[in-house]
């Protein structure tokens, strides 16, 4: 099973509350550059939320294990990845990574749109599954997400934690190559 949601109330205090419940759930990080935060960052998710594996080749491989073995594992979706394609997100195009729909279909795995979203008074969550996304298209699978969480975004807009541009280069149409920033 793998459960996905966006930067939308506490994900990690969600991931923790179901394996205080008794579920193994694994996650997917980018390690940090500043090695000695890093090492805090991996020991504080690993202490309530359960094995964390590093994006990148090893990680993945790790992750993918941990899904063979029965483990259930939890990615963020609403990421810009380059390349990928261009859907819907809040009425705007933005590039969405397939990579939760891929895995998926891949595994056979049931993938639920999970949600921890913080109480009126800012001390507890309230942790929500949905019912599955059936398989299909990855595309057709990442709209039914997108349009998800848009919807709680528009009905919950301080829950969402997100800074980054979510849409930049989305106008160049799927599978277009983006510039590079000069650095």
């Amino acid at each position: 099973m793998i459960l996905v949601t966006g930067h939308f109330g506490n994900y990690e205090a969600g991931r923790a509350a179901l394996v205080a419940r008794g579920y193994e759930i694994g996650g997917l990080y980018r390690p940090m550059k500043n090695s000695y935060f890093n090492a805090h960052y991996v020991k504080t998710m690993q202490a309530f939320g359960g094995p964390v594996f590093a994006q990148g080749r090893r990680g993945t491989a790790g992750f993918v294990r941990h899904l063979r073995a029965g483990g259930m594992l939890v990615l963020l979706f609403d990421q810009h990845v380059r390349n990928e394609p261009v859907l819907d997100f809040l009425g705007q195009p933005a590039r969405t990574p397939t990579s939760s729909a891929d895995l998926a279909l891949r595994y056979g795995a049931l993938l639920l749109p999970f949600y921890a979203t913080r109480a009126e008074d800012g001390l507890g969550f309230t942790v929500e599954l949905e019912a599955p996304v059936p398989h299909g298209s990855p595309v057709a699978m990442m709209q039914a997400l997108n349009d998800g969480l848009a919807a709680r975004v528009r009905a919950q807009p301080e829950q969402w934690f997100w800074f980054h541009n979510r849409w930049k280069g989305a106008g160049d149409g799927p599978g277009k190559k983006l510039p590079r920033k000069p650095r």
